[in-house]
C-alpha cells in the first residue's frame, strides 16, 4: 500500500512539475515578445543612459544567486529539522508501544 501511495504522490508531483515548466515556458516566450516591443519603442538616445548609483547594485544574476542560495539553505535546514523531528516522534511512539506491550504482558490474566 505504501508503494501505491508513494507512486501516486510521485505521479502527482510530476504532473505539477510539468504544468509549472509549461507555464514558465509561456512566461519566457511572453517576456521575449514584450522585450522586442519595448526595444522598438525606446528611442536610441535613451539607450545606455547611466542611472546614478546603478553601478553599486549587484547584477541581476548575482541577485538571483543570492536569493536562491539563501532559499536552498533554508530548505535544507527545514528538511533536516523535519527528519530529526520525525525520528524523535517515531522513537517516542516505539517506546510507548514497548511500554504498553510490557504492561499487558505483566498484567495478570482474568
Amino acid at each position: 500500500m505504501t508503494t501505491d501511495a508513494t507512486e501516486l504522490a510521485r505521479n502527482a508531483q510530476q504532473q505539477i512539475m510539468d504544468s509549472v515548466e509549461a507555464l514558465q515556458a509561456t512566461v519566457l516566450q511572453s517576456a521575449r515578445a514584450l522585450g522586442d516591443i519595448v526595444d522598438k519603442l525606446v528611442p536610441d538616445k535613451l539607450r545606455g543612459v547611466a542611472v546614478p548609483g546603478a553601478d553599486a547594485l549587484p547584477s541581476p544574476e548575482d541577485t538571483i544567486s543570492l536569493g536562491f542560495d539563501f532559499v536552498e539553505r533554508i530548505l535544507a535546514s527545514q528538511r533536516k529539522f523535519v527528519e530529526e523531528l520525525t525520528a524523535q516522534v517515531s522513537s517516542a511512539g516505539a517506546t510507548a508501544t514497548e511500554r504498553t506491550a510490557k504492561t499487558k504482558a505483566a498484567a495478570p490474566s482474568k
